[in-house]
């Protein structure tokens, strides 16, 4: 009869005293298995594995090199991707030159508008097509006029019904003028009515209330578009940041003592 009391591992073999046991044989190769396990995965992926050795290298860089390097960083950090506001503000910008100041993406009904700021008793809407582009010349034709007090609910005021308006020249803007009472508002949306989907480009955009002489409402009043093109849409906003390249590196005494000494080469 076997004597069962030397069983005594997980794999049920009988051993050595002091000789490892399978539970000790399967740790000692977790880690290697593991790491073999990711190197495959790594590479399979198309990604080198991680080298058994790095040297680290100090190099000094000379001053015109280093401010390079800090100005490279902060405009790559000051990069804002495009959105739909910021080549929204070209619509309103006060550049009237026959181009696009804004270009929405290829969709049914798109559309552009300005946000007064407040609720304002607006008298006139003057639209400055764009000019430079054949093909798109009349995609403007069928321009909706909608009015909001507060950017949710909207109220159709104004449809072109087909008809070509020019610009800075080809023919006169677009004058809606609101007869009778002005309209309160806040939001003025422009759309271009269409089943298909349709680009919206505009020049400029203007807004006035009914006082002689008022100034135009929506100069450089926040806008905002259905959606941006990918190919013509550019970032419209002022970039505020300022960067005193020059200053920080003249200061220099948070800076490693290397830095500073070839900061000042």
């Amino acid at each position: 009869m076997r004597n069962t009391n030397s069983r005594n591992d997980a794999g049920g073999a009988c051993r050595r005293p002091g000789s490892p046991g399978v539970r000790q044989i399967l740790a000692a190769l977790a880690g290697p298995l593991v790491w073999c396990g990711w190197c495959w995965a790594a590479g399979s992926a198309g990604l080198a594995p991680l080298p058994d050795s790095t040297t680290p290298r100090e190099e000094p860089l000379p001053g015109p090199a280093l401010r390079g390097l800090v100005e490279a960083d902060w405009l790559q950090a000051a990069v804002v991707p495009i959105s739909t506001r910021s080549d929204a503000a070209g619509g309103c910008d006060g550049v009237k030159n026959g181009k696009y100041g804004f270009h929405t993406g290829l969709q049914r009904n798109p559309w552009w508008q300005v946000d007064l700021g407040a609720v304002l008793p607006v008298a006139r809407v003057v639209v400055y097509n764009r000019l430079d582009y054949a093909p798109g010349l009349h995609n403007a034709d069928n321009l909706q006029i909608l009015l909001s007090t507060d950017g949710r609910h909207w109220k159709l005021s104004y449809e072109n019904h087909g008809r070509h308006f020019g610009g800075i020249s080809g023919g006169k803007p677009l004058e809606v003028v609101f007869t009778g009472h002005p309209a309160e508002t806040r939001f003025v949306r422009l759309q271009a009515a269409s089943k298909k989907p349709i680009y919206l480009h505009l020049d400029e955009v203007e807004v006035y209330g009914p006082q002689p002489g008022s100034p135009n409402l929506a100069l450089h009043r926040n806008a905002d578009q259905s959606s941006v093109s990918s190919s013509w849409s550019t970032d419209k906003l002022p970039v505020a940041a300022t960067y005193p390249v020059a200053a920080w590196i003249a200061r220099g005494g948070d800076w490693p003592p290397i830095c500073r000494a070839r900061a000042s080469t």
